[in-house]
């Protein structure tokens, strides 16, 4: 069952002929449990060009049986950001979180995710991220000496 209250009613028959069906009122809280889960334990954007990177996402489910409070998510390296810094998922729902990959200079990166949930079994869940950033290639031009008249 998911977390939350309910209400229902017992009726129990008998050959009483003064009382032959007894209503009984039943009440029942259940305590739901949220699950995190994430498919991804690492992420690598591979080799992007530096100033144009690119962005990845991450599918971020509740298999739980309570709503998944998602009370914080970061990075730890400034060349990778996210979409968002907290959420909130409904059970048996999923979030879609995008990172993306900003490279000013070129060279191997990698980061670390931290997602912070009240998941009671997993309250923390880092995803390693790495990244390569290379110099777009230059196209240029050379100038050449033309002539009109072929050269002999």
């Amino acid at each position: 069952l998911f977390g939350g209250d309910y209400e229902a009613t017992i009726e129990i028959s008998s050959n009483d002929p003064v009382s032959p069906v007894v209503e009984v009122p039943a009440y029942l809280n259940v305590t739901g449990s949220p699950d995190i889960n994430v498919a991804e334990n690492a992420i690598d954007f591979g080799t992007l060009y530096t100033n144009y990177g690119g962005s990845l996402d991450i599918f971020i489910e509740n298999n739980g049986t309570d709503v998944l409070e998602i009370t914080s998510m970061a990075v730890d390296n400034d060349v990778f950001s996210l979409s968002s810094s907290a959420t909130t998922i409904p059970y048996d729902d999923e979030f879609i979180l995008t990172v993306t990959f900003s490279p000013t200079t070129d060279g191997d990166y990698s980061g670390t995710i931290t997602i912070l949930s009240n998941d009671l079994d997993e309250p923390e869940i880092t995803i390693g991220l790495t990244a390569t950033a290379t110099s777009p290639p230059n196209a240029g031009t050379q100038r050449r000496s033309h002539s009109r008249y072929p050269q002999w």
